[in-house]
Formats: C-alpha cells, structure tokens, sequence
C-alpha cells in the first residue's frame, strides 16, 4: 500500500492539524477562567505536542521532517514546556510509525534484483528505526557482518509533491507553538534538501567516503557502505551499537564532553579542511559509544561547500582562536564568505556581526560549555541576520547571501548546538 500520495488525503490530514491546533490556542488564550489557565496551558501544550507526533509520524515525508527539525530545536520550544515537546515530539527522531514489512519486501528484492535468501542470511522484519523517508531493519550477511538495510518507503517521491504545496498549513500550525519564532526559514531549509535525501546513491558515496577520511580518528565511527547491497531505494551499511541522546544525556560528564568534543571536531573539520558539511545533526542521527566514541549516521542531507564559503569560514575561524581580534575583522570573513559586500549599511550588518560572534564563541572560549540559552541566542541571530538580508535585497537593492550552502551551514550550526547543549557538553577551539 505504501504512503497515502493524493492531494487530498494528504491535505486533509495537514488541514485538520493547523486548524486543530489554532481552534485550542484561542481557547485557551480567550475562554478560560484564570484559577484554571494554567492546567489549560499545559493540557494546550501536551495535546499539541501529542498531534503532532501522531499526525506527522503516520504521514511520512516532508511533514513528518518538519516535525523532527522541530523535536531537534526544542530550545526554541516555551521553557516551562519543553519536558513535554521533547518528550513527545522526540519520537518522531527515530521513533515514527514504521510500515509493515510486508509494503516494503518488494522494494529489496526488486533492487537488489535476488531473492531475500539470496542476499541476506538473517534479515528481521520488525524495523529498529523508521524515519521520515525509510525506515532500518537488522540484518546479517552470508559473511557473518550484521548490518543495518534502510529502506525507503514505496511512493514518498509522489507524496512529496502533494506536501510541497500543502506544507504551509503545517508552518501555520506550528506558529501556535512558538509564536515568537519565525519557523518558516526551517521549513524552506528541509524542503530545499529534502529530494537529496531520497537519492540513497548519492548517500552511499558520500557515507563511504567520510568512512574513509575518518578511519583513523580513533573518536568517530562512521559505518562502512556495503555496495554489494545497496541501490536506489536501499542503503546497506555495517551496524552500529550505541545509545541514543536520552540514555547519553545521563552519562558522566567526562563522557559527554568527549562526545561533544568529537561532535565538535568533526563538523568543523569537515567543514573548514574537507569542504563539506553534514546537514542533519538531529540527535536521531547520532550514537553515544560507551567508551566515549561518537558514531556518526544518515548522510542523506550532507552538502558540498564552494571553496569561497569553507575558506571563508576557515579563515573565520582561525581568527576566532585569537580573541585580541576585533569583531569587526571576524564578520568581514563571514560576510565574504556567504556572499555578502562588506560595506553593509549598520541596520543590516548589525545582526550579521551579532551570527559571526556567537557561531565562533566556542572557538574563542576556551572550555566553552554549552547550553539552551546558547541555542536560543544563536537561533535569534541567524534568523535576524536572514530577515535583515531580505528585508533590504527587497527594499534598497542590497542582495542576500548567494553563496551555496550557507542555508545548510546555519541550519547545521542550530542543530549542533542544541545536540551539545542537551549534552552539557564543553569544547576547546
């Protein structure tokens, strides 16, 4: 059976959540007594997250990636509510309904163009992981290797189109949550990437190469790519133990601020030294070895940096490490990096200076700790610097960020920072 793909069904579903949604925040803001507010904003707040969750995670697709971006930025999310949006909404990381087998066998035996026996010595049907787009099922190899077979669900492609024309209703919805919070630039990012991820190809190469380059980082594991299994829907790779962001989060300390610090490095490294960047950093996509190893997942959502944006940022970012620089010297790397004249007016480049600080903050700062308050910061500048930048390519001619990739860039810093803050974690440079 596969995704509900027509406009219809799939409207409906967007439709009642929105007005769902908006029809329970006016209640709560007009028609209740105030003894009983604030047990009204709660049960507001738990019902939300809960539709949500439901609505999203049995869609698939482009709405069900809306709601893990929001689930990763729960720093975004009313403070006295967050324990219920992370909560809730952090099923849809690595929690969403799967489908059953059954709508998905076919899918591997017509890629793999063999029988499942042919293939596979074990392959288990019940899925350890579903996701907006596919879902992983354990398996082992007729060479003894377990491996993890992610499989993409039959008609997500057909179902995109429908969403991409609908998915405002959903940006609407969410606006009732964090009404003081643009969430529409998210959403532009993740439908702008999102067709990427549905070339499993394209991940398998970009997957086995950074398994290459990061072989001998003794702090990160990178699953290996099994061509021999993988196609254009399927995406074999070696598995990988480790627990998820909850069970990390209550680890000893020195334990997480080694995870944070392998984080850390690699985003950096990549970006800066290898030119590329890995855009999806929700916490879905991570695992928390015991001896303070990181292992690293999912590759669909990676992005090539032009040389103008990763030299740029490494020359930021070598600035950054000597603090007796001015801020002013940092923010003019930045703006020639994404593209942006250096002789801005004050108006637009006020909160341009105010990103560049706070993204190489931690590089200024030695044993830099992270935290929700950073988050928030951070988040507020990017989206300021961005509206700034609109604001007066429409008004006064001057343009927006052109280069490629500094959408993906900020969006890969959000979802950084709000990993290592749920970590606690503290980094050096």
């Amino acid at each position: 059976m596969g995704i509900r793909t027509t406009k219809w069904s799939r409207l409906s579903r967007l439709g009642g959540l929105a007005v769902g949604i908006a029809g329970e925040a006016a209640g709560v803001a007009g028609g209740v007594v105030r003894q009983g507010r604030d047990a009204a904003v709660d049960r507001f707040h738990r019902n939300t997250a809960e539709r949500l969750t439901a609505a999203l995670g049995q869609m698939k697709g482009l709405p069900q990636k809306v709601g893990q971006i929001l689930s990763m930025l729960d720093a975004v999310l009313p403070e006295d509510q967050r324990h219920t949006y992370r909560e809730v909404l952090g099923r849809l990381q690595a929690h969403a309904d799967p489908l059953p087998w059954a709508e998905l066998e076919a899918t591997v035996v017509s890629d793999l163009g063999a029988p499942l026996g042919a293939r596979f010595a074990e392959l288990d049907p019940t899925p350890v992981a579903s996701a907006s787009i596919g879902q992983v099922h354990r398996g082992r190899l007729h060479d003894g290797r377990d491996v993890a077979v992610k499989v993409q669900y039959p008609g997500v492609k057909e179902a995109l189109h429908a969403d991409l024309e609908q998915v405002e209703l959903l940006v609407r919805s969410l606006g009732a949550v964090v009404p003081k919070t643009d969430v529409k630039p998210l959403v532009d990012d993740v439908v702008a990437t999102f067709l990427e991820e549905l070339d499993y190809r394209h991940e398998a190469r970009v997957q086995a190469d950074c398994h290459v380059r990061w072989s001998h980082d003794p702090a990160i594991v990178i699953p290996e790519v099994v061509p021999s299994h993988s196609a254009a829907r399927i995406l074999t790779t070696t598995w990988l133990d480790g627990d998820d962001i909850g069970s990390a989060e209550q680890a000893a300390q020195v334990l997480k601020d080694r995870w944070g610090a392998a984080m850390w490095r690699f985003t950096w490294t990549s970006i800066t030294t290898h030119g590329w960047v890995h855009g999806d950093p929700h916490p879905g996509n991570l695992r928390f070895l015991s001896d303070g190893r990181l292992g690293i997942l999912d590759f669909g959502a990676s992005a090539d940096l032009p040389p103008r944006l990763s030299d740029g940022l490494a020359r930021a970012a070598a600035l950054a490490r000597h603090p007796e620089e001015s801020d002013d010297a940092l923010l003019g790397h930045v703006l020639g990096a994404v593209g942006l004249p250096r002789d801005l007016s004050a108006e637009v480049a006020r909160p341009w200076a105010g990103f560049s600080r706070l993204l190489f903050e931690p590089m200024r700062t030695p044993g830099f700790r992270f935290s929700e308050d950073y988050v928030r910061a951070l988040m507020v500048e990017i989206q300021d610097a961005k509206t700034a930048a609109a604001k007066t390519a429409l008004w006064r001619g001057i343009p927006t960020p052109t280069t490629q990739g500094t959408v993906v860039l900020m969006r890969t810093a959000i979802g950084q920072a709000a990993v290592l803050a749920r970590l606690d974690a503290a980094v050096d440079g």
